[in-house]
């Protein structure tokens, strides 16, 4: 019962994202099931928050039903589509070596995928031995996430004071989709069980991780996509991050679905750019970024642009609501544009730019980032035009995030970049790699720009 919702919401997803793209290029099948289960996760996400919306409260039996009509409604399109085969388009496409005199066929057929199997049972048995270092989950993970979570579940008619303003400290701002994802997980359970946040915090660490190497694969054919992953999963600082029950995940991994869709697949890239508004305040700005790009590259061709409008309209409706109707606004914000009390300093901006340069430095990385700085100057002018999308986003996020811890001086800046930038770093690691390694792996078959 526990692992049941996910592999509802998964099916969900999967079957979802085949009818959003069945008009569009084939998805190899691994990028397939990554961006469907996340899709999959988000839809119950929203449908659980339509129940407090519509019914002021938690309705079970309602939400259960809405995906089981979901679901078999769903089965039943695929099972009337003639052109959809038992096996996933991506299974059969184009590429596959021929079955000729090639001497390196066993090695390609047999023997990588033996070793690469072999690496990833280890590396997952790793991960969630990591995960139940911290069954309770993080600072963050109790007092805003987990609790948030539990509040809703149990709150019954009472739910909307999770929004009241003396609960500051658990950040009553903070949009609620990774919080409603476990309270969706905890309706098949009868109660708050401590193992669903982690069985979430791990799955959304692997669906990232598969999200990008997928994504690298889609886009070079090269057996090298996989050595990202590779590097992020036996980085222990990135998997502490990644299980300790925190949003970042979950923001890195529809951040990543929302930009490497955006190019061929707009409506799904809407449907993730709006799910990733609902993640965090961080997630929100994210979302605006991308629309703004969006609209740049399409303003001469605005047709383009319906699709990514119409998927991203369905999955916003959630978040706009959340902000209209719930959140409290920030109590933890000052603007030290204007504050004489606490106003933004020169110094304090020096402060940003050297703590930055500290944290890329940090032996907890053991050199990662120092290696995509290289990747970076080896990859040269064809990393900014081979993929300016993501190279754009990266610059104007960190640009946006780098203002507002100047801007906003409610805390102690040393202190607050001490607790907050490493997590934000590791929210974007995944889609920086993604950028640097899609600029520089050649690409063995057709590449997709």
């Amino acid at each position: 019962m526990i692992f049941l919702p996910f592999i509802i919401s998964g099916a969900i997803g999967y079957l979802l994202l085949g009818l959003l793209t069945k008009k569009t290029a084939p998805l190899n099948f691994a990028l397939k099931v990554t961006l469907g289960i996340g899709l999959g996760l988000g839809l119950s996400s929203h449908l659980t928050f339509y129940s407090f919306l519509f019914f002021n409260k938690l309705e079970p039996q309602i939400i259960i039903a809405a995906h089981i009509i979901l679901l078999i409604s769903l089965i039943a399109l695929r099972m009337g589509d003639p052109k959809a085969g038992p096996l996933p388009p991506a299974a059969c496409e184009a590429g596959r070596v021929p079955q000729g005199q090639d001497p390196s066929l066993f090695f390609r057929k047999y023997l990588i995928p033996i070793v690469i199997s072999i690496f990833a049972v280890l590396i997952i048995v790793l991960v969630i031995i990591q995960a139940r270092f911290y069954p309770y989950g993080g600072w963050d993970a109790w007092q805003v996430w987990n609790f948030k979570a539990k509040f809703l579940l149990l709150s019954g008619d009472n739910w909307k004071d999770l929004f009241s303003p003396e609960l500051w400290r658990s950040s009553p701002h903070y949009p609620l989709l990774l919080p409603l994802i476990n309270v969706w997980a905890w309706l098949f359970t009868n109660k708050p069980l401590d193992v669903v946040p982690m069985i979430t915090s791990v799955s959304f660490t692997f669906l990232t991780i598969g999200l990008m190497c997928s994504a690298l694969w889609q886009r070079t054919k090269n057996i090298f996509s996989l050595l990202p992953g590779f590097l992020l999963l036996t980085l222990p600082f990135f998997n502490l991050l990644a299980t300790t029950q925190y949003c970042d995940i979950v923001l890195s991994f529809y951040c990543l679905a929302a930009l490497v869709t955006l190019q061929e697949y707009k409506l799904v890239s809407g449907v993730f750019t709006g799910c990733l508004a609902f993640t965090k305040p961080e997630g929100m700005v994210a979302a605006m970024i991308i629309c703004a790009i969006v609209f740049i590259l399409t303003v001469r061709n605005f047709k383009d642009l319906w699709p990514f409008i119409w998927g991203l309209i369905a999955a916003l409706l959630p978040a706009v609501a959340f902000h209209v109707l719930c959140s409290p606004g920030n109590q933890t914000f000052v603007n030290g544009l204007t504050s004489a009390l606490k106003p933004a300093t020169w110094e304090r901006l020096q402060m940003i730019f050297g703590f930055l340069s500290v944290e890329l430095t940090s032996n907890k990385w053991n050199g990662l980032w120092l290696l995509l700085l290289l990747g970076i100057v080896l990859g040269g002018r064809n990393l900014w035009t081979k993929n300016k999308i993501t190279a754009g986003f990266l610059v104007l996020y960190l640009a946006v995030i780098i203002a507002y811890y100047e801007v906003n001086t409610y805390f102690e800046i040393k202190w607050w970049l001490s607790v907050s930038l490493n997590r934000i770093l590791f929210s974007l690691l995944p889609l920086f790699m993604f950028w640097v390694f899609s600029g520089i792996l050649p690409a063995c078959g057709k590449e997709r720009d």
